[in-house]
């Protein structure tokens, strides 16, 4: 059975048998005072079910254990993403600048706006452009 399962037949249970002494349905005849007190009992219930839950819920922020292997293990990776980030960056750098190589219509396009823009910042800058063209390493 699963935890599912196993929550609703203990839920329906204590529903019935409240519904049966609340509403005194087996002729039971209980007396004035056990139904004032069974009338509310569900919301005694939900509200030590909220208090147990606070208090498993605190003890295990308390107790919980730093894992320090795994936080090493996930900084390394962290650290490995990035250079490897880099390298590719770098490699699409070079791709763009070189233009000997044939690039998807995007790249092209995007090669473009970046020679141009390199053409634009050099002529406000006041130097000569016309080695954007051909040396596009080289900035103003």
């Amino acid at each position: 059975m699963t935890k599912l399962l196993e929550w609703l037949l203990g839920v329906s249970a204590v529903v019935v048998a409240w519904g049966l002494l609340t509403f005194d349905l087996l002729g039971l005849r209980l007396p004035q005072a056990y139904r004032d007190v069974a009338w509310p009992m569900p919301m005694y219930l939900l509200l030590v079910f909220g208090c147990y839950s606070l208090a498993t819920v605190g003890y295990r922020v308390a107790t919980f254990n730093d894992c320090e292997e795994a936080a090493k293990e996930l900084q390394a990776q962290i650290q490995e993403a990035k250079q490897d980030l880099q390298k590719r960056v770098e490699i699409l750098i070079q791709r763009l600048i070189n233009p000997g190589v044939e690039l998807w219509p995007l790249a092209q396009l995007l090669k473009e706006m970046i020679r141009q823009r390199l053409i634009k910042v050099c002529r406000m800058a006041g130097t000569q452009a016309s080695h954007v063209e051909h040396e596009p390493t080289r900035l103003c």
